[in-house]
């Protein structure tokens, strides 16, 4: 007697809380994903090196600037304790205050590019790039320009004092003259603000 045929087994559901498989991504998806990733975040740290590298330049040449000033200020007063033992005349070169001068770096501009390898007065004297013009002039003479600086053209004066060289636009804005906002590469809107700031500044102080 044969034995009995029985039916296939009926195929069993999964459970309700099985995960399915999770299927494996390709090599080249993953090496995507991550050049992309790097991509979004290089592109916002090279947008902020591009705004923040021409603000560092600036503020770099505006330091330059404060302290060329303050160099012409030192100059300044070594002129005039110099006159002082001299009838008020000044001297014919920065030479004869060398002991009124210190450091001597305060003959160079800091704009120079080496600056930084000066160490005695006669290399300063040597890499000086102040122009000086007050050979025997007189402290009671305050128009009477001393020295002037070619990079940046500050000037000193027999008094002491040092005048700072505007930018042209600054310049025409002060003394309101057209096309001054057209100077300075600025979105309209900051050239508006800035010519009516400065207008009514010097109107009303």
């Amino acid at each position: 007697m044969s034995e009995p045929v029985l039916p296939p087994p009926l195929p069993t559901s999964p459970p309700a809380n099985a995960t399915p498989p999770r299927r494996k991504l390709s090599p080249w998806i993953i090496a995507l994903i991550c050049v992309a990733g790097l991509i979004f975040l290089l592109i916002p740290l090279g947008i902020l090196a591009g705004m923040l590298l021409p603000a560092l330049g600036k503020a770099k040449t505006r330091a330059h600037q404060i302290t060329c000033v303050n160099n012409l200020k030192q100059l300044g007063l070594a002129c005039r304790i110099y006159s002082v033992d001299h009838d008020e005349k000044y001297p014919k070169s920065w030479d004869e205050v060398r002991a009124e001068i210190s450091p001597p770096t305060a003959l160079v501009c800091p704009s120079v590019a080496d600056r930084g390898s000066i160490h005695t007065f006669e290399q300063a004297l040597a890499a000086s790039n102040y122009a000086y013009l007050g050979a025997g002039a007189s402290e009671t003479n305050v128009q009477q320009v001393i020295a002037v600086c070619p990079i940046h053209g500050n000037t000193l004066y027999a008094d002491g004092s040092v005048m700072l060289i505007l930018a042209d636009w600054a310049q025409r804005i002060v003394t309101f003259r057209p096309q001054a906002a057209n100077l300075i590469e600025l979105a309209w809107p900051y050239k508006v603000h800035m010519v009516l700031g400065m207008t009514i500044f010097f109107l009303f102080p």
